[in-house]
Order: C-alpha cells, then structure tokens, then sequence
C-alpha cells in the first residue's frame, strides 16, 4: 500500500533519450559496449537530477513506442518531489 501511495505522488518529469546523452567522452566504448556506456550515462542523468534537490527519489520506464514495443534507448522519467520542490511551488512569503 505504501508503495501505490508514492507512485501516486509522482511526477512526469520527462523522456529522456539515451543516446542523446553525451556527457561521457568515450567514443570507442560506445561502438563496442553502447549498452554499457548508456547504462552510464544514465546514472550520471540520475545523479544530476537528485543533486538538484527537485526530486528524492527518480524511476525511469521504458518508453512505451507507437507500435507497442518498449523502447531500447527512450526512457520516461518520473520523480517523487522534495522539499524543495515543495518550496519552489510555494514561493516567496
């Protein structure tokens, strides 16, 4: 029940493109292990999006495409959000 309650809370944050995400300068690990290095990247997308303070928690799911198949490199990103977040919709007093 506690975890229906959470996704309940969640946020559409964004799809996030995976082999869009060029923060790693590995060109040869890319054409031999993509999978690999996508992996990484996405974790450092991850790391980033928590070290804003927006979000405490971030899932990504496979993005669903027109023809029904899961998408191999498009993920939907959803987060729970933090205080600051909560702050930030509050505004100034």
């Amino acid at each position: 029940m506690v975890m229906q309650a959470a996704e309940r809370s969640e946020r559409f944050i964004g799809t996030v493109d995976t082999w869009a995400l060029h923060e790693l300068r590995w060109p040869f690990m890319r054409l031999f292990a993509r999978h690999f290095v996508e992996t990484r990247e996405l974790c450092r997308y991850e790391r980033d999006l928590l070290a804003t303070g927006l979000w405490t928690r971030v899932r990504f799911s496979p993005h669903a495409a027109e023809s029904g198949g899961l998408s191999t490199h498009l993920f939907d990103v959803y987060g729970l959000p933090g205080a600051r977040a909560a702050a930030r919709q509050l505004g100034p007093r």
